[in-house]
C-alpha cells in the first residue's frame, strides 16, 4: 500500500519514516475495516483470505529459513523446559503424524507455552520434530527478552 499512498509535502520533505510507517499502517487498518463493514455477510471471510495470501509467502520464507538452518541441537527441549520452569511457565508439546513412512517431514512437534502454540517444526521423527521447534521457540523468546 505504501507504494500508493501520496504523502503531503511535509511528510515527504522531512522523510520522516516513522512517520510514514504509523500512516502505511492506519490505512492498511482502515482497509479492513472498509471491508469488514461494507461486506458484514463475507467480510471477514475475504479478509481472512486476503491476509493468508499476503503472509503465506513471507511464512513459507520463513519455515524454509529454519528448515535448512537450524541444525538439532539435542539439548533444546531440557534448555525450553528449563527456561519455562525458572518463569514459572508450563511448555507442553503435541504430535502430529503424516504417517508416510521415511518421508523427511513426518512428524509435526507443536510447541504450547501456557496453553498458546507458539511454534511447530517437522521432521523425519517425533524427537527431532520436538528439539527443532525447541531451538526455534528458544530463539524467538530470546529475542522478546524470555
Amino acid at each position: 500500500m505504501h507504494e500508493y499512498l501520496v504523502l503531503g509535502y511535509s511528510m515527504a520533505h522531512l522523510q520522516v519514516p516513522e512517520r510514514a510507517e504509523k500512516l502505511v499502517a492506519d490505512v492498511f487498518e482502515a482497509y479492513i475495516g472498509g471491508v469488514l463493514l461494507s461486506n458484514p455477510q463475507q467480510g471477514r471471510t475475504l479478509i481472512d483470505e486476503f491476509l493468508e495470501a499476503l503472509l503465506q509467502p513471507i511464512l513459507d520464507a520463513r519455515r524454509k529459513q529454519l528448515e535448512e538452518t537450524i541444525k538439532v541441537d539435542k539439548s533444546s527441549a531440557s534448555r525450553l523446559h528449563e527456561e519455562a520452569l525458572t518463569r514459572n511457565r508450563k511448555v507442553e508439546f503435541k504430535f502430529n503424524d503424516s504417517g508416510v513412512n521415511g518421508a523427511e517431514d513426518r512428524w509435526e512437534a507443536i510447541c504450547e507455552l501456557d496453553g498458546v502454540a507458539v511454534g511447530s517444526a517437522r521432521a523425519k521423527n517425533r524427537q527431532d520434530a520436538k528439539q527443532r521447534v525447541s531451538a526455534f521457540v528458544l530463539e524467538s523468546l530470546k529475542e522478546e527478552g524470555f
